[in-house]
């Protein structure tokens, strides 16, 4: 199994390499007036504006930074960008990621997996991007 790592604040969550187009290093955001988080704006990408959601807000995590990358997804024929605050790097895994159990952070945590001393949280595109979606559409 390979994946794509990334940080969010000091932890670290990995996507399967295969749902990952690209990674942008340098993100310029468009605002959006009234969206809501996690939604941050459109990335204009060889001009195609993608949605671009925070990974934080996505996975129940406080929005505590301004992201500095953005992970290109494209899931049900939609692309998007999922912003982070770091890209990590390659891991290829010997076995399949430990499932996850309950409901953590609704579809979005699909397992876990051990990458050399370190705890990655697996995550799937589909399920962040539903995730994301339920919230923008939550009323406060």
């Amino acid at each position: 199994m390979e994946l794509l790592s990334f940080r969010l604040g000091a932890a670290l969550y990995a996507l399967p390499l295969a749902q990952v187009q690209e990674v942008v290093q340098e993100v310029v955001l468009a605002p959006l007036p009234a969206a809501r988080p996690p939604l941050r704006g459109l990335l204009r990408l060889r001009g195609e504006l993608l949605p671009a959601l925070d990974a934080a807000p996505a996975l129940g995590l406080p929005a505590e930074t301004s992201p500095a990358a953005a992970l290109v997804l494209e899931t049900a024929g939609r692309r998007w960008a999922l912003l982070v605050d770091a890209p990590g790097e390659l891991v290829r895994l010997a076995s399949a990621a430990l499932p996850a159990t309950g409901a953590a952070h609704g579809r979005a945590v699909v397992g876990f997996a051990q990458h050399q001393d370190l705890l990655l949280t697996v995550v799937d595109a589909a399920g962040l991007r539903l995730g994301a979606a339920a919230l923008t559409r939550e009323r406060p």
